[in-house]
């Protein structure tokens, strides 16, 4: 009985090898057709998995590598479909790496909707300005990086809008400063 397990165990590892050996041979060799379905599905697999690599932030410039003449169609060939995605946040927007530790927001100027981006809202992710401003900077980090003292513009009861007051930031880098936790934790970036 054990013997006669063991015999159809064998031949059912044998014959997956063999099917797994014989479509890979397919893919490599005469199939052309189906070589090129593997080489699509692998290169759609590696756009929509491929992590962002340019955390770069220049207000009227670029987010990563989105900048002012990216569409909602840009966007989609760059990251992928799956990382692209509508939302109806009080308005439509996009919002690129949904439920991911990069997760960015963008709103598109009135009348151009999904092809001339007006804002795009960072409130995650390793996202940094040239100089290093970036989230979860506290007020003595920003300052340093400024070169002089910030104003805390109130928002709330504790949120406050960085004021640069002619230092070494760009002064139309908005970004918002929580005075509870002492750090950044939203970036607006205008276009």
């Amino acid at each position: 009985m054990i013997y006669i397990k063991l015999i159809r165990i064998t031949c059912f590892i044998a014959t997956i090898s063999f099917y797994n050996c014989k479509n890979a041979s397919n893919t490599e060799g005469g199939n052309s057709a189906t070589k090129n379905a593997v080489d699509s599905a692998t290169q759609v697999t590696a756009l929509t998995t491929r992590p962002v690599q340019n955390f770069t932030v220049v207000p009227f410039q670029q987010v990563g590598s989105i900048t002012s003449g990216t569409t909602e169609t840009d966007l989609k060939q760059l990251y992928g479909d799956s990382n692209v995605l509508r939302v109806n946040r009080g308005m439509v927007q996009t919002v690129v790496f949904p439920n991911s530790e990069n997760e960015l927001e963008i709103a598109w100027r009135k009348g151009e909707k999904f092809k001339k981006i007006g804002s795009i809202v960072l409130r995650k992710g390793a996202w940094r300005t040239p100089e290093g401003i970036g989230l979860g900077a506290t007020k003595k980090e920003l300052e340093a990086i400024n070169g002089k003292a910030v104003t805390l513009f109130p928002l709330g009861e504790d949120d406050f809008r960085v004021v640069w007051n002619g230092g070494n930031v760009h002064p139309k880098l908005a970004v918002t400063y929580s005075k509870t936790d002492d750090r950044v934790f939203e970036m607006l970036i205008l276009f």
